[in-house]
């Protein structure tokens, strides 16, 4: 007994289907917690500004100082 080929495609193209739905709702779920993680950074962030600002403040003058000082070469 034989599968008929256009049985035969339609599983196939069944379960080819199938397959690339799994990995495309895997990616939108973690895609989805990509965001939320970054949602709660912000919301901590402004948590912390609001509730510390001088702590706040002063980390950022610090990595801005450290972004604009040059980058001292090795000569030699």
């Amino acid at each position: 007994m034989s599968l008929h080929p256009a049985a035969f495609m339609t599983a196939l193209c069944f379960f080819t289907m199938r397959i690339i739905t799994i990995i495309f709702q895997a990616l939108a779920t973690t895609l989805s917690e990509l965001i939320r993680v970054e949602k709660t950074r912000a919301i901590l962030r402004i948590f912390f500004a609001q509730a510390c600002p001088s702590v706040f403040l002063f980390s950022h003058r610090e990595a801005a100082k450290k972004r604009r000082e040059p980058k001292l070469k090795f000569q030699g």
